[in-house]
């Protein structure tokens, strides 16, 4: 995002220098408009990774019950789910 904000024509630059705008009139009239393609295609590519790492659970595959975890077998089997995914 921050090259995008940088990545603005020199011409653009000289014209709001030359109109006296301020920095904030510059971000907001100029760069930020400027760097929009990148700040979207940035979104474009983490978002996916970000709702897959918000709407998968951590433990996903569920994780089975080992010897050591699981005393007799009775008990272990009586934890699974019977849920269409076991």
């Amino acid at each position: 995002m921050a090259a995008g904000l940088r990545d603005v024509p020199s011409t653009a630059r000289d014209v709001f220098h030359y109109l006296s705008a301020s920095e904030l009139t510059q971000v907001r009239k100029l760069r930020t408009p400027a760097a929009l393609p990148k700040i979207f295609a940035a979104a474009r590519l983490g978002l996916p990774g970000a709702l897959a790492g918000v709407l998968v659970p951590s433990t996903w595959p569920p994780a089975r019950a080992s010897a050591s975890s699981c005393p007799t077998r009775r008990r272990c089997r009586s934890t699974r789910s019977s849920g269409p995914l076991s």
